[in-house]
């Protein structure tokens, strides 16, 4: 075991190294006796040696801590995943035969002398090491981001090999991010601690490092991988907080805690955004405020809420106590970044009434990442959310008022959907698809009314949870009461279509 450990800290040695060459690639040019590197060459030539570089400190960490399923891993990428996308680029011509002869040597001929000579033993442990089960929602939340990750490489790889303005090099070098998705893949087997949670953040922060002062940056696929590595770490960050916020603190703290750090965060943001551009803040921040404040009231009033309902709902509430703040700061992040862009949405159609933005977010990367995060707040978490509520809440006492007050939050979201917004579709260049509302009115009127029910819908729930258990209920006030709040919620909506 000595020599297969030794092999990997020489392998390390290697790749550590390459940065040097990406500083002096002279040097590569004169030993190997090729043309020196100029123009897009050089640029893929340094790209390839800096992105490969951090592996070089896992197979340093992964030999000390002896993690050899680690390596074993990693025998496999070089030689299923590299190996055949390198030997594509000689047979095509576009590397020369001296310089892929010595990548050939690095990735595939010593894996190859490590399984016929010093240890032949990794498929049988990787095979022992997937079969343990992802128990954690953070190892699930990896898990799934390395095989959409890799998905994602595998595309971008093969398109680039079929396209004239990068080629077959360049695909090389954007496969090679696929090493990351492998250690991701690797990391998704192990229990998430604070070490892990450092280690993995550290080597997302290296790589985002060397893509950010690169030129490959501007290339479409490292944008791609650039955007789904920053979300995969906002999932496996929020993930390893939900899951010590539920050993450490009932499911009513966590949110009323989450929902309170969301408006104070929130509020930061706005009165950061008035100084720093000397109060002249673009008039859609105070839009999203104003909507960030009324989704940490929804938190703080369900986590208390949730008290409330019957035990059958104790399953449905789980789910709920990271699908709701989870979606909720995505969403409000996606908002303000659309502010910092002076970007806009479909989604929010009274933007683009009111001249505050344009329909669309400008980038495909943009567009998609907006359609997903009101996917999951407005269609999955909050629609989930109200009909666990209207289920499992008590119809009795003053739990009236909050149940209605859900009700009329959910009724007005549907009906936002058929009156204003429609089902945008998720990118601009697929606007054909977009399915119209159906019974359409002024989108700057229906948000109005919208703000309106969401503000009532907060303040039923809110009247409901303060009297109940502390007041007698009085069964004309709590039938009588909850009928105006309706009349007043429905009577614009009547007088918005006529």
């Amino acid at each position: 075991m000595f020599k297969y450990k030794f092999i990997f800290i020489i392998n390390a040695i290697v790749y550590l190294s390459l940065p040097l060459f990406a500083m002096f690639p002279g040097i590569v040019s004169s030993v190997l006796g090729i043309p020196f590197f100029e123009g897009v060459r050089l640029d893929n030539f340094r790209s390839l040696m800096l992105i490969v570089a951090p592996l070089g400190i896992m197979y340093v960490l992964a030999v000390i801590y002896e993690k050899l399923t680690f390596l074993d891993l990693t025998i496999a990428y070089r030689l299923l995943w590299v190996g055949p996308i390198l030997i594509i680029n000689w047979l095509s011509g576009h590397i020369e035969t001296s310089l892929a002869f010595c990548m050939a040597f690095a990735d595939v001929l010593i894996p190859l002398g490590v399984l016929a000579i010093i240890d032949n033993n990794q498929i049988k442990r990787l095979k022992e090491y997937f079969k343990q089960k992802h128990i954690q929602a953070s190892q699930k939340v990896l898990f799934f981001e390395s095989i959409i990750g890799g998905i994602a490489i595998l595309v971008g790889t093969i398109a680039m090999m079929f396209s004239s303005a990068h080629g077959y090099v360049t695909s090389f070098v954007v496969s090679i991010f696929a090493i990351y998705y492998f250690c991701l893949l690797w990391f998704s087997f192990n229990k998430t601690t604070l070490e892990s949670v450092i280690g993995i953040t550290f080597l997302r922060l290296v790589v985002l490092g060397i893509i950010l002062f690169n030129s490959m940056s501007e290339i479409f696929a490292i944008k791609v991988f650039t955007s789904i590595w920053i979300f995969g770490n906002f999932s496996y960050l929020f993930s390893a907080l939900w899951e010590t916020a539920q050993e450490k603190i009932s499911i009513k703290k966590w949110f009323v805690l989450f929902g309170i750090s969301l408006s104070f965060s929130s509020t930061i943001w706005y009165f950061l955004f008035y100084l720093f551009t000397f109060e002249n803040l673009p008039a859609l921040a105070w839009n999203v405020y104003r909507q960030d404040l009324m989704i940490s009231a929804f938190l703080v009033l369900f986590g208390i809420l949730s008290e409330s309902l019957d035990n059958k709902a104790s399953k449905h509430v789980s789910i709920i106590s990271w699908l709701l703040p989870f979606s909720s700061i995505w969403f409000t992040s996606s908002t303000k970044l659309l502010v910092h862009l002076e970007v806009g949405t479909p989604f929010h159609p009274s933007w683009a009434a009111k001249e505050l933005a344009p329909v669309w977010g400008g980038s495909i990367i943009t567009d998609i990442n907006f359609s997903m995060a009101t996917l999951f707040l407005t269609a999955i978490s909050t629609t989930y959310v109200a009909l666990v509520v209207l289920r499992y809440l008590s119809y009795k006492n003053w739990l009236v008022f909050s149940w209605h007050g859900i009700a009329i939050i959910l009724v007005s979201s549907l009906w936002m959907i058929v009156s204003s917004s429609g089902l945008p579709a998720p990118t601009e260049s697929m606007n054909a698809m977009t399915i119209a509302p159906f019974f359409p009115v002024d989108p700057i009127q229906a948000v109005s009314i919208h703000v309106y029910d969401i503000f009532i819908g907060i303040l039923m729930v809110a009247i409901g949870l303060t009297l109940n258990k502390r007041i007698g209920t009085v069964n004309l006030v709590i039938y009588i009461i909850p009928a105006i709040f309706w009349i007043s919620s429905v009577y614009p909506k009547i007088l918005a279509h006529i």
